[in-house]
């Protein structure tokens, strides 16, 4: 290998800046696009930055770009936002972000995108998530479309009980894996609320805005998200917009006004679950219960790729031995290091092989209590003695009793995680849990 390519390798894999001449893997790529290089067969060259193997620009924002890339030790790909910490200079963006990566930490649903690592150097922020390989699809027939708006909805509802409200469902933010499954993806704008209050901020795509954001009025968060996804199912059954024009106050006015025509082809079960999602009044607007009552939501089953996902705060993350297993005997990780990360949510190298091992068992067709649509995860939130509020549970003593009989290195990680649990997001029962237990491990 040249000193050139070890040199770089070097800058992605440590994190290492080079003076005057050095570019920043943003800059690299757009520079080699111009010249032709599109992919790393043309480049003869292999980027790396931590345990990710760089490849090919899937596409660009303001901050910077999103690549896939390869995990080195699994072998499976994952898409990586390069963001140019240059770029990010106003302070509004900057919060803006921290949210966006605070939210996604705390998703865990079949129909949201994964968060899996958040890596930085001094020029850049690197945020792995899952890679989608499939395409946004646009005019449907009604039973696809039936699919598709069940897993919509599975997901604003899992943003609702979260109280996150996304803010910009739109067909490009909607993505299909290679399962066509739905993925939300881009929380950019979403933002956080408490029970009952309402947002103020008007943003993302007018054509899928609510009216009572466009009128400038507060707003309740999930509301205006199924009134975007009311838009979008529009889009899927009729192959275009219920409100388009060229001229944004006109646009505006046909949304606050809320008429719009649907052709001749759909049912009369679809017209009318339209007319009950695209409706003005807030107060009116079916709620996603209403929405799972209604006759056309139910003609294809419901139940067989809904999901209702894990709520981080309230369910302890389930473990399947099998994966852990795999990861001692192939990876020589330690089991109960494995295990503490996965119960604090924490997103690292650990995790990230776990959650990609499990996300091509599941591709695989293979049973997991980690597929989020299996009966055995289903008995799993079902079972009360799986909430964190009961975290004195078997499982987790059986992780600090064989703690305590582990080395200090094993100790110290364990007591780090209980120090920078303010700025992590380990719940309060989780944290009194290991807080309680911490004096047990430390006089061993």
């Amino acid at each position: 290998m040249r000193k050139y390519e070890k040199i770089c390798q070097n800058i992605f894999s440590k994190g290492i800046t080079l003076k005057r001449r050095s570019l920043s893997f943003t800059k690299f790529c757009d520079n080699n696009e111009k010249l032709g290089l599109k992919n790393k067969q043309n480049l003869n060259l292999e980027k790396k930055i931590g345990n990710y193997i760089l490849g090919r620009k899937l596409g660009q924002g303001t901050f910077g770009i999103v690549v896939l890339a390869r995990h080195d030790k699994t072998g499976e790909n994952v898409a990586i936002k390069i963001l140019d910490k240059e770029k990010i200079s106003r302070e509004s963006d900057k919060t803006r972000l921290e949210r966006e990566i605070k939210i996604m930490k705390n998703m865990y649903h079949n129909n949201i995108v994964h968060l899996y690592n958040v890596i930085e150097n001094s020029r850049e922020l690197f945020i792995v998530m899952e890679y989608i390989s499939g395409k946004e699809k646009k005019h449907l027939d009604e039973l696809e479309s039936c699919k598709f708006y069940q897993q919509i909805i599975s997901g604003i509802e899992y943003l609702g009980k979260n109280k996150v409200a996304h803010r910009d469902l739109k067909p490009e933010n909607l993505l299909l894996d290679s399962k066509k499954n739905i993925k939300i993806v881009d929380f950019g704008l979403s933002n956080t609320y408490f029970q009952d209050e309402l947002l103020s901020t008007a943003c993302g795509s007018p054509c899928y805005a609510a009216p009572e954001m466009l009128s400038g009025e507060k707003y309740n968060g999930i509301n205006i998200d199924i009134w975007s996804s009311g838009i979008v199912l529009y889009a899927m059954l009729c192959g275009y917009l219920p409100f388009e024009d060229n001229n944004n106050p006109k646009l505006y006015k046909k949304i606050i006004k809320g008429d719009f025509e649907t052709p001749d082809y759909l049912s009369p079960s679809a017209i009318d679950l339209l007319h009950h999602i695209l409706n003005v009044d807030p107060e009116k607007r079916y709620t996603s219960e209403q929405i799972k009552e209604h006759p056309w939501f139910n003609q294809v089953n419901p139940k067989i790729d809904m999901s209702e996902g894990l709520l981080i705060d309230y369910y302890i993350v389930p473990f399947d031995e099998e994966i852990i297993n795999q990861m001692v005997n192939e990876y020589s990780f330690n089991e109960q290091q494995i295990k503490v990360n996965l119960l604090v949510n924490k997103h690292n190298n650990i995790t990230t092989t776990y959650y990609l091992i499990l996300k091509k068992k599941i591709g695989n067709g293979k049973k997991t209590i980690g597929d989020m649509t299996s009966q055995l995860f289903i008995d799993y939130i079902n079972d009360e003695r799986n909430l964190s509020s009961s975290y004195d549970f078997d499982i987790n003593s059986i992780i600090i009793d064989r703690v305590l009989n582990k080395n200090k290195n094993t100790v110290s990680k364990i007591e780090q995680k209980i120090e920078i649990k303010k700025n992590e997001n380990m719940n309060e029962s989780q944290f009194k849990y290991y807080e309680n237990n911490i004096s047990k491990i430390q006089k061993h």
